[in-house]
């Protein structure tokens, strides 16, 4: 059957629930597996076994660079940062954090002993945490531990 068939309101729907579902599979996000970060994140730059079993990749697409350590196949940190190394924007910083959101979260700015030198964010749901360090001109995010 095809889409023609249906009645105009159901059509536009369809068509939303494609274009969400499409942009859903577009990017990559903290507890992704490695499929879904390499079709997200772009041209594999690095990898890396680190002794503790975890393996840390770097990908580059388009401006940035994407650090995405695994744990048991599952993304567990992501660090995101400019190829020029110049700093993040306030724009760029909020889409990343929104990217790791989710649809019913949002990320909250922790107060800092001193906010000149890291500007921290804490997920909704208390599952994951964001560093913004000044002079080091990326922001990482990362699963909280339990």
């Amino acid at each position: 059957m095809s889409l023609c068939c249906y009645p105009r309101r159901v059509r536009r729907l369809l068509v939303w629930l494609l274009f969400i579902q499409m942009a859903r599979i577009a990017c990559g996000a903290l507890g992704d597996d490695g499929d879904r970060i390499e079709d997200a994140y772009g041209v594999l730059v690095s990898r890396q076994l680190r002794d503790d079993g975890t393996v840390a990749i770097v990908y580059q697409k388009d401006r940035y660079l994407y650090q995405v350590v695994f744990e048991h196949a599952v993304s567990v940190s992501e660090e995101y940062s400019r190829v020029d190394r110049a700093d993040l924007s306030d724009k760029e910083i909020a889409r990343f954090l929104k990217k790791n959101a989710g649809p019913k979260m949002t990320w909250n700015r922790v107060d800092v002993a001193d906010p000149k030198q890291a500007t921290l964010f804490e997920r909704s749901d208390h599952l994951a945490e964001a560093m913004l360090i000044r002079g080091k001109a990326g922001l990482m995010l990362r699963v909280k531990k339990k």
